[in-house]
């Protein structure tokens, strides 16, 4: 965008990625909160949770989303969706839920505090959005240690490493996302490498002090001059 807008010369720009500041609670007080969550709102321990955290808005493109999920509880119908958010289009959703034939099948939490919670259910992170800059919530399901399925769209690429971390799918395409979900459904062992994965590449890539210390180098060469 600088060099295209502005003519900016590309050794002008540095490019400092997001982070976050993840600080979920210990494991006995998370898993306690997990099964407090799962009692909760009906979430069964039987069958796979898929997950995403978002706010519901058009861009998340959450008709993509619920159409994939009721394509894979074609074959796992102990499959469950849990949605964390909200936003203008939660009744639409829930009117898509039904449509589908799907309401008993599918959570949605509203916005929650601590987003490590939910994120402790969920076996498989999905997002399926048509436009987003990075993904924040996909860093943070990488730092839990989950797999993700994402659309190519945006920052995304430079978050999941596709085929390591996540699986990289075309956006509005319920199909390809649908079939994406089935593989890691069908293989448990490759979806817990990938969550594996993803926390490694967090710890490398995505913590707060990589983001203070790249922002501490831009200052210093501007500073030399």
């Amino acid at each position: 965008f600088l060099r295209e807008r502005y003519g900016a010369p590309a050794g002008a720009i540095r490019v400092v990625l997001n982070g976050i500041a993840w600080n979920p609670p210990p494991p006995p007080a998370l898993d306690a909160a997990a099964q407090a969550f799962r009692r909760h709102w009906g979430v069964s321990d039987r069958g796979p949770v898929i997950g995403t955290v978002a706010r519901l808005v058009s861009a998340k493109e959450f008709p993509v989303l619920l159409e994939a999920f009721h394509q894979l509880r074609g074959t796992v119908p102990s499959a469950q969706l849990v949605i964390v958010g909200d936003g203008p289009d939660k009744p639409a959703i829930i009117r898509r839920a039904y449509a589908l034939g799907e309401q008993d099948h599918v959570v949605i939490t509203g916005a929650v505090s601590m987003t490590a919670i939910p994120l402790a259910v969920m076996d498989l992170f999905v997002l399926s959005s048509s436009n987003e800059a990075f993904g924040l919530a996909v860093v943070e399901a990488m730092a839990m240690g989950r797999p993700v399925v994402a659309s190519r769209v945006g920052g995304i690429p430079d978050v999941v490493d596709d085929g390591v971390t996540g699986v990289l799918v075309p956006p509005r395409d319920p199909g390809a996302l649908a079939r994406a979900l089935q593989r890691l459904v069908d293989d448990p062992e490759a979806a817990r490498a990938m969550g594996r994965a993803g926390r490694a590449r967090y710890e490398r890539q995505f913590t707060m002090e990589r983001v203070a210390r790249e922002v501490e180098q831009v200052y210093e060469e501007v500073a030399r001059g």
